[in-house]
């Protein structure tokens, strides 16, 4: 008899033909496309950008923004952590004469993202987060550019969360669209000890879905700039 229709108790033969499990650690942050004008913002960080902008084509000052492994690699490395918010269903109850329904209400999704960064001696990551923040609204005159449309989406980005088996091969992933910072964490310094610094950044999105190939659907659209 097939156990995954036994009724019967849990055993640890049962346990064993479950899958492998997913493991936290077995991921990879991928942005997908970041808004143009982050570049003019930080020309004096070159270097930073073409760290975090994947396969876009675009240049920059004659400097040519499509990344090769080396670069998306850097990337990968910082991204120490992802939490994406909880999506719900409100229940509905019904009651009638001592008697309660519950229905399926509304769907409910958070709309954030909250991912960990590891700072390098440039503090790139802030620097770029910092002039995305730009792109959305302006600390010094509380303006900003135009987005939420398909022909001017200036502050707009997307990324992709990538998850992965235990022999390194796509699973999985998260694609988030329409992308912005909502808040840059606080980074702290302490001349008491030695640490890595690390930043905490939070993203608002429109959309974000479940895709079960992902990471092969990236791999497909840039197999030229990744290994495997």
């Amino acid at each position: 008899m097939s156990s995954a229709h036994s009724t019967g108790k849990l055993t640890l033969k049962n346990i064993l033909e479950l899958e492998d499990p997913a493991l936290s650690c077995n991921f990879r942050l991928v942005f997908t496309s970041l808004p143009v004008g982050i570049f003019a913002s930080i020309a004096s960080s070159i270097n930073a950008v073409t760290s975090y902008l994947w396969g876009t084509g675009r240049s920059f000052l004659g400097v040519d923004l499509t990344l090769t492994p080396g670069h998306n690699d850097l990337v990968s490395a910082r991204c120490r952590s992802a939490s994406i918010a909880a999506t719900s269903i409100e229940p509905i109850i019904v009651e009638h004469k001592g008697h309660k329904g519950v229905y399926p209400g509304r769907r409910v999704q958070e709309n954030s993202a909250t991912f960990e960064f590891l700072e390098d001696q440039e503090m790139s990551v802030s620097t770029i987060m910092r002039a995305w923040m730009n792109e959305a609204r302006r600390m010094d005159d509380n303006t900003g550019k135009p987005g939420k449309n398909k022909t001017a989406d200036e502050y707009l980005g997307s990324a992709t969360l990538i998850t992965y088996k235990q022999d390194g091969k796509y699973s999985a992933g998260y694609v988030f669209r329409s992308l912005w910072p909502t808040q840059i964490g606080e980074i702290q310094f302490a001349g008491s000890n030695a640490e890595v610094v690390a930043v905490s950044v939070t993203f608002a999105y429109d959309v974000c879905h479940f895709d079960s190939n992902a990471g092969t659907t990236l791999w497909l659209k840039y197999r030229d700039l990744l290994p495997g």
